[in-house]
């Protein structure tokens, strides 16, 4: 599904994306030449809870997020599932597993999700035909680590109230680089059964603390919204 090209009425509709200045759609789109191919980019649009990459699928796009939240997750067996990580507008779905054959990891629309998918092959990244590319590269693989790394802490350190803590934080942080934050308040569109899934959490203790946090005064949440009202609180439960 990610190999049909985009129609012309889709293609004027990326020039006027909002994200197209940011880093990677900027540098997908100033490198059909280095890459020798014209650079095929495709809109999905996914209702919420929708599963629309699986692993082991064959190709390698850049997936970039427009609207609405997407995950990574890993699947068990028993129909268990480990959200890996949380995707917001303006961010690329991975970066790590992208100079591989195949989908390492599947994804699903946390709510009702828009994106573009960007068939380019990123190998070239790997032998510096396109320098632009391979800084850039370099950079999305060392921030996802850092992403992964955080999340290893939480989940093998941290108690049930410091992984909500960290998670809330870290949120907030990515929606105020992307300028969607405002005096702490922000969009949050993921369910509690997702978010216990992120944490390692059943719902039921994930709603229980969320409850607690609110009542102590810390936050206060709606739906599809999130209001921090104690920053320094939050962070002193990280201490």
């Amino acid at each position: 599904m990610w190999r049909v090209p985009l129609e012309e009425a889709v293609k004027d509709d990326c020039a006027q994306c909002e994200f197209r200045a940011g880093r990677v759609c900027s540098l997908w789109l100033g490198e059909s030449d280095c890459l020798g191919k014209p650079i095929d980019r495709l809109v999905l649009k996914v209702k919420a809870r929708q599963t629309f990459a699986r692993s082991r699928t064959p190709g390698r796009p850049v997936v970039v997020v427009r609207s609405g939240w997407a995950a990574t997750v890993h699947m068990l067996p028993d129909g268990r599932r480990q959200i890996l990580s949380v995707v917001l507008p303006g961010e690329t779905l991975t970066c790590a597993g992208l100079l591989d054959e195949e989908m390492t990891i599947s994804a699903v629309a946390l709510s009702d999700l828009e994106c573009c998918v960007i068939e380019a092959d990123l190998s070239v990244a790997a032998d510096g035909r396109c320098r632009n590319l391979q800084d850039i590269f370099a950079q999305l693989c060392r921030d996802e680590f850092q992403q992964m790394r955080r999340r290893l802490v939480d989940l093998g350190r941290r108690t049930s109230e410091e992984r909500i803590a960290s998670f809330i934080l870290d949120i907030m942080r990515r929606q105020e680089a992307l300028g969607a934050a405002k005096d702490g308040r922000f969009p949050f569109l993921i369910r509690q059964q997702d978010l216990a899934d992120a944490l390692g959490l059943t719902q039921v203790h994930a709603s229980r603390v969320m409850s607690n946090m609110r009542r102590a005064g810390l936050i206060e949440f709606s739906r599809n919204e999130m209001a921090v009202l104690d920053a320094d609180a939050l962070n002193l439960i990280l201490s």
